[in-house]
């Protein structure tokens, strides 16, 4: 091993680095991410073998360590990724490594297509190439540019995380909607407030003197992953940034990227919009037009080539931008909105307001408005915002102003919603625009809980998944909403909402709880409404809801065992760990690794004692009411249909003992008869239907047992 290398990169030294980070020494992690960084070969499978070894004989007892899955510890985070770009493989590793990524990437919706779109558990995918997919994971966000090498520069317009799909935008057209594992396959992402990005976004102008190797390596250190040559270049830069032949001098090492290219000649002139032969030619014209002075030719060329595009779907997206680039030109002109109105009834983007929907929300963010006050001075104003309230929410405010221009109102979007929701149409984004109105009219149909719930029951995609679960957030957890929902309602109005809520097959159980319990906070009165709700369901027989409880005995039992496991078992484990790393060389050293998975097995054990202990309370089970209904701390009688009777001791959770007829109440026998009284039927596990002959307080036997740590267990009740 030459002296150039890490200190810590000698077999001994990595036995004791891996050992110190088992045992929790953070710094111990950052010393091992420095020995990989001055290892003899980047790729560990050409290390020496003695190091190799080592390595890997500490990096399955760290991965093993339970401790150790720190998913939101950057030290350890940090050299899983390490070890994924240096090639380490092994089974454990990917394990981790998919449980780590599942919690620092928890907000994503479907964590199985993530880690199947990164590769982690696919042995398929080699270690550097997870890593590098890693990489571009963590850095794609909307909004931000990135570059694939059929399509050029894009923009990230949407992750679907329900889906696992990433929506591009690429200049003009459809944007692409690419798989993520796609995705993270094929584009590069430009760093946000990198060389590239600053310069792509005006922030930054180009410096005269910029030579081709500082421009490659500003490329290189804008782009995941770091890699760049002219080809790339080109299509970043040209023409956003630079023109062609400016970037070619200065990669040639000619002239200078940002030398003026004024002595390139006149600029080509302008073509008319009469010599345009298609509808996709009449909008390449129309990008570079700069005139609002159409001759009658160019007028009646526009007006052919827009009524034989209206009604084709293939040309749909392309008859939207051209429609959007001539009201932007010349906006208002009686030629053009004479022109438009007479296509109101044919046009394929207008006949649907789904259809309307998904073209807008794919065109460029610039075109928009044009496009909704061209459509709304076509269409007119009751029938755009018909179309307008299928849109995603991010596009209602400029479908506003064009409502506001064509003089239509807000009053019109709200009475097509009101249409919607008669229809069962509803969409998040609909209700979110209701929200954020201040005007009670338009709040007032978000009071209907059913409405709410309906909405969000429904399956959404794409550009509406933000809306619907912000929607869903809201209704759950805000203060301000809560307050709205409950306003100016009488006991019998919260009853019915307590009981909507209860039913609400759209949330989940902690939903509805955390629902319940933040309206109970505005609404104190709430409160009694819900408990009363409770008491009616465990008096109709069904199962009652009791605190969890267990004896004072079986308590004390593993109260006791918690204190012996802190106590004594963890110091003298502590101790067992201390002697067996005196053995050195972790790939054989039994002891240290029997020490480890004892230690394992104490923290699992001591942190369920403890969860356990703070759940549950201690009864004496002495004062139980069994007068009216079976509760934990009474004796049943149970008589199954031949006349047989059998007498069970009905106990806490941790005090069952089935050889001597006693049962937790939270067994299936003890569900059974939970809540029943006297006389009832009962539906027993075996599927067989008993009587419940009796219900009487447990005997003084039994009570003795039970809060006696010492005593012996009583002996089973005789059949009747």
């Amino acid at each position: 091993m030459t002296d150039n290398h890490s200190p810590d990169l000698a077999p001994a030294a990595l036995d004791e680095l891996f050992m110190s980070a088992i045992e929790g020494d953070t710094a111990a992690l950052g010393r091992l991410r420095g020995a990989l960084g001055g290892a003899p070969q980047p790729d560990l499978a050409r290390w020496p073998g003695p190091l190799r070894e080592a390595w890997h004989a500490g990096a399955e007892l760290l991965l093993d360590d339970e401790a150790a899955h720190r998913g939101q510890d950057p030290e350890f985070v940090a050299l899983l990724h390490d070890m994924a770009m240096a090639g380490y493989e092994s089974r454990r590793f990917r394990d981790t490594l998919a449980a780590v990524l599942r919690s620092r990437f928890a907000a994503y919706a479907d964590p199985a297509g993530m880690i199947a779109a990164l590769g982690v558990l696919d042995v398929g995918t080699p270690p550097p190439l997870l890593a590098r997919r890693w990489d571009l994971f963590a850095l794609l966000a909307e909004g931000r540019r990135c570059l694939h090498p059929a399509h050029g520069l894009g923009t990230i317009e949407e992750i679907d995380g329900v889906a696992s799909e990433v929506r591009i935008a690429f200049g003009r057209g459809r944007p692409h909607v690419l798989a993520l594992g796609l995705c993270l396959e094929s584009i590069q992402i430009i760093r946000p407030d990198s060389p590239l990005d600053a310069w792509l976004a005006g922030r930054r102008t180009w410096d005269a003197a910029i030579t081709a190797d500082h421009l490659l390596a500003a490329a290189r250190d804008s782009l995941c992953p770091p890699e760049c040559d002219a080809k790339r270049l080109t299509a970043l830069l040209v023409p956003a940034v630079v023109p062609a032949a400016s970037l070619a001098a200065c990669l040639s090492g000619e002239r200078p990227a940002g030398e003026s290219t004024a002595a390139a000649g006149p600029a080509a002139p302008q073509r008319a919009l009469a010599e345009a032969r298609s509808l996709i030619e009449l909008e390449q014209v129309l990008q570079s037009c700069n005139t609002t002075d159409f001759p009658e030719a160019d007028r009646a060329n526009a007006d052919e080539l827009i009524a034989k595009g209206a009604p084709r779907d293939d040309q749909a997206a392309c008859w939207r931008d051209t429609v959007a680039r001539l009201w932007h030109l010349d906006r208002g002109a009686d030629w053009l909105v004479e022109l438009l109105r007479r296509r109101a009834t044919d046009a394929y983007a207008w006949a649907d307001r789904q259809r309307f929907a998904d073209l807008s929300d794919e065109m460029a963010g610039r075109l928009v408005g044009d496009w909704f006050r061209a459509t709304a001075t076509a269409v007119g104003a009751e029938r755009f915002a018909a179309l307008a309230v299928a849109l995603p929410l991010r596009l209602w405010t400029p479908a506003e102003n064009a409502l506001a221009e064509s003089d239509g109102d807000a009053q019109l979007l709200f009475a097509a919603i009101a249409a919607s929701i008669r229809s069962g149409e509803t969409t998040a984004d609909m209700l979110a625009w209701m929200w954020r109105s201040d005007d009670p009219a338009v709040r007032a149909p978000l009071h209907d809980l059913t409405t709410l719930l309906r909405t969000l029951g429904k399956p959404v995609r794409g550009a509406y998944i933000k809306a619907h679960r912000d929607f869903r957030k809201l209704l759950v957890k805000d203060e301000d909403f809560h307050a709205f929902l409950l306003a100016g309602r009488d006991a019998d109005e919260l009853d019915s909402l307590a009981h909507g809520i209860e039913r609400a097959a759209e949330l989940d159980s902690g939903e509805k709880q955390t629902l319940i319990v933040r309206l109970v906070r505005v609404a104190p009165q709430l409160r009694a409404i819900v408990e009363r709700r409770a008491g009616a369901k465990t008096d109709a027989g069904g199962p009652a809801a009791p605190q969890r409880v267990t004896s004072i005995r079986s308590y004390e039992r593993r109260r006791r065992e918690l204190e012996d496991i802190i106590s004594v078992r963890i110091p003298a484990n502590s101790r067992a760990l201390a002697h067996a790393r005196g053995y050195g060389d972790l790939s054989e050293n039994f002891e240290f690794k029997a020490a480890k998975e004892e230690q394992r097995l104490l923290t699992a054990r001591r942190g369920e004692l403890e969860r356990d202990l703070g759940r549950v309370r201690p009864a004496d089970f002495s004062t139980a009411d069994s007068s009216q209904q079976v509760v934990p701390g009474c004796t049943v009688v149970l008589r199954a249909a031949d006349g047989a009777e059998t007498t069970y001791h009905l106990l806490g959770l941790w005090d069952s003992l089935p050889d001597r007829n006693m049962i937790a109440y939270d067994t299936p026998l003890g569900r059974a008869v939970m809540g029943r009284r006297r006389g009832d039927a009962v539906t027993l596990p075996t599927g067989q239907t008993a009587t419940l002959a009796d219900v009487r307080p447990l005997a003084d036997e039994v009570l003795h047992w039970l809060n006696d740590g010492e005593a012996g267990a009583p002996q089973a009740p005789a059949p009747a």
